[in-house]
C-alpha cells in the first residue's frame, strides 16, 4: 500500500493486540489486489444497547485506483450466530466480508481494466516502432 494503514477506535479503548489483529488482516487484504492506495479501518462499539450486547462495529475503506470500496459490518444477530460473540469475531467477519467484496469487485472490473491496458499497450508499442528509425 502507498499509505500507512489507519486504524482508528470509537467509544473503545485502543489495544495493542487488536491493532495487531488488524494489521494481519489488512496485510491479508492488501494481497488481494497489487495497486491497493490505502485503507482505513474503524473499530467502533455503539451506545450502550442490551439487545446487542455491545458488539462492536468494523469499518473497512480501501482505496484502489479510480475508487473506493467501503464496508460497514454489524453482527447481525450475534447472540443467535455466536456463543459469545467478541471483538475478535467481529473484525474476523468484517475482513470476510470486505474481502468477498474485493473480489467481487476485481472480478467485476477486471476484464475492462485489463482491456484498457493492452489496448494501452498496443497504443504505445505503436508508437514506439514510429519513432523508431529505420
Amino acid at each position: 500500500m502507498e499509505t500507512p494503514l489507519e486504524i482508528r477506535f470509537h467509544n473503545i479503548a485502543p489495544s495493542d493486540a487488536i491493532e495487531q489483529q488488524i494489521r494481519e488482516h489488512a496485510d491479508r487484504l492488501a494481497r488481494l489486489h497489487a495497486h491497493m492506495i490505502g485503507m482505513r479501518v474503524r473499530v467502533e462499539l455503539p451506545h450502550q444497547h442490551q439487545h446487542s450486547g455491545n458488539i462492536c462495529e468494523v469499518h473497512i475503506e480501501m482505496s484502489l485506483p479510480g475508487y473506493k470500496l467501503a464496508i460497514s459490518h454489524a453482527p447481525h444477530h450475534p447472540g443467535e450466530r455466536y456463543a459469545r460473540p467478541d471483538l475478535e469475531t467481529s473484525l474476523r467477519d468484517a475482513f470476510s466480508a470486505a474481502a468477498r467484496k474485493l473480489k467481487e469487485e476485481v472480478d467485476r472490473r477486471g476484464p475492462k481494466s485489463r482491456g484498457r491496458r493492452e489496448a494501452a499497450s498496443s497504443d504505445l508499442d505503436a508508437a514506439r516502432s514510429e519513432t523508431k528509425p529505420g
